[in-house]
């Protein structure tokens, strides 16, 4: 074939390095790129004072500013198309398709000499010699490609227990993303969750299980449980579009679910030693949590 056409929706996408020198992991996975949600995260430990929460409000314009102008930088420094800019603003696009996925120099440079044709849109059914989008758009194609993602399966439970997952089209809500809280004895790891770094999230699930189990810590009564997993939905339902795992998706906001874990464990959840700056600019890798996983930490 002399080219390939893409139908699918545009998303953002991050490359490694904003204007070529500035590493996106410092927000993706730093403190700073929390801050940057304007939707504040209801957390189970409120610690924030009151004056810095009202710093919080009242920097929102700025969040604001900052979210709309790399949803300007990062199309004109991937030098896009005009039908592969996203209608829907960056911080939205990152919650709700999580599109951080760098495509790459050979991507980008297919796409720019047009061996790559992009068709904006979705694919709606196979047609004799290719496919049609919902538009009605026919794309010839001889080779069809399917990456659209997975979905989760839960069909090996019990019936009963199924219902009482409460599963959605939409994902499961679950205390700290882990626990049903209407079914006894069954939790998951790297589940019903999305975030940017699944590799440290269930390793930090997987360490806050092993401690639940091991009596370290005793869970809240039910309703507690239920009401928290109600904050937390209510505030991703305020602002995520819909989508079929909107109901565990924290994109860049993974920090606080971690801040969580480590605070019912015991742990101090500031990993940086006395550094504020390295507290709130340096990412955090699955390495500051190392002395967690080797069991060399004392607790707070």
């Amino acid at each position: 074939m002399p080219g390939c056409s893409s139908a699918r929706m545009a998303h953002f996408w991050l490359p490694l390095n904003l204007l070529g020198f500035i590493p996106c992991d410092y927000i993706k996975y730093s403190c700073f790129g929390v801050w940057l949600s304007t939707h504040p995260y209801p957390s189970s430990y409120p610690s924030l004072p009151r004056i810095t929460q009202f710093i919080h409000r009242i920097m929102t314009p700025v969040k604001q500013a900052i979210w709309k102008s790399m949803g300007m930088l990062l199309p004109w420094q991937s030098g896009l198309p005009p039908e592969m800019i996203p209608v829907r603003g960056a911080e939205e696009d990152t919650f709700a398709e999580l599109g951080t996925i760098n495509p790459g120099s050979i991507f980008l440079k297919h796409l720019h000499t047009g061996k790559i044709k992009v068709v904006p849109g979705q694919a709606e059914a196979f047609a004799k010699d290719g496919l049609q989008t919902l538009s009605g758009q026919a794309i010839p194609a001889d080779l069809v490609i399917y990456a659209t993602g997975f979905e989760r399966k839960y069909d090996y439970l019990a019936e009963e227990t199924l219902k009482a997952l409460h599963q959605t089209e939409e994902g499961i809500p679950w205390y700290r993303d882990t626990i049903p809280t209407d079914v006894q004895g069954l939790a998951f790891v790297g589940s019903e969750v999305i975030t940017f770094n699944t590799v440290t999230n269930s390793a930090l699930q997987a360490e806050w299980l092993a401690a639940l189990l091991q009596g370290a810590f005793d869970l809240p009564p039910k309703d507690e449980q239920r009401a928290d997993v109600a904050r937390k939905q209510a505030w991703r339902y305020s602002f995520i579009p819909p989508h079929n795992f909107r109901a565990g998706r924290l994109a860049h906001c993974h920090q606080l679910l971690w801040d969580e874990l480590l605070c019912d464990m015991g742990y101090s959840k500031y990993r940086k030693g006395w550094g504020l700056l390295k507290e709130v600019w340096q990412p955090y890798k699955i390495a500051d949590y190392r002395d967690i996983f080797m069991h060399t930490s004392s607790k707070v």
